[in-house]
């Protein structure tokens, strides 16, 4: 066989590939039925049983924890959002027995634990400011979010409202800066080269 069939036979196939992800996550994208990933959240409702949820993250390690003082889990929204980004994140609703509705993101192919240990290590650099006078006088505290790993792939992290993804905010920064966004395959090129240059290695 010629190399420059099987060269282009790869390249075909590659870009067969690529489109095929590209359909099969944009399906995905209009999927917001909660029923659709997860027949038994979708149909859960607590009604005061016995066989109750907790909201995630109530227990912290801080102090010793009253589990019949926790908040409770009523019900998920129905719908839910699926973020287009590399992971695919899910943002759903949670409903709770104080009245509030909690919004988390559900995080697959990610491990983390790292992220919980960062959000306990802010959370307790925000009580030393709270302790502090000048610090206190000036309200100066570390805003923080729920981490809460399930296993080492996948975790579920408190969704922070009125935020901007980092991308997003390039996009922005661009638009206003140059009048349109055309340069962010550019800094992203840029991005990934300068990784590269300043790796310490192939693992890195």
């Amino acid at each position: 066989i010629p190399f420059d069939s099987v060269v282009n036979d790869r390249e075909t196939i590659a870009k067969d590939l690529k489109n095929l992800i590209s359909k099969l996550r944009s399906d995905q994208s209009d999927n917001t039925e909660l029923a659709k990933y997860s027949p038994y959240l979708a149909k859960f409702q607590w009604c005061g049983e016995e066989n109750h949820l907790e909201l995630p993250g109530q227990y912290t390690g801080d102090h010793c924890p009253i589990p019949s003082e926790h908040i409770k889990i009523i019900k998920f929204d129905e719908k839910i959002t699926i973020f287009k980004s590399l992971r695919m994140p899910i943002k759903i609703n949670i409903y709770c027995s104080n009245g509030k509705k909690y919004p988390f993101i559900v995080k697959y192919g990610e491990d983390l634990r790292q992220d919980e240990r960062i959000q306990q290590i802010f959370h307790h650099m925000s009580e030393m400011l709270r302790a502090d006078e000048k610090c206190r006088n000036h309200q100066l505290s570390i805003k923080g979010y729920r981490v809460v790993p399930i296993s080492t792939c996948c975790g579920i992290l408190s969704f922070v409202e009125n935020t901007m993804s980092v991308f997003d905010l390039i996009k922005h920064g661009l638009e206003r800066k140059e009048g349109n966004a055309d340069k962010l395959d550019e800094c992203r090129a840029e991005f990934i080269k300068f990784l590269r240059v300043h790796s310490m290695g192939e693992k890195d």
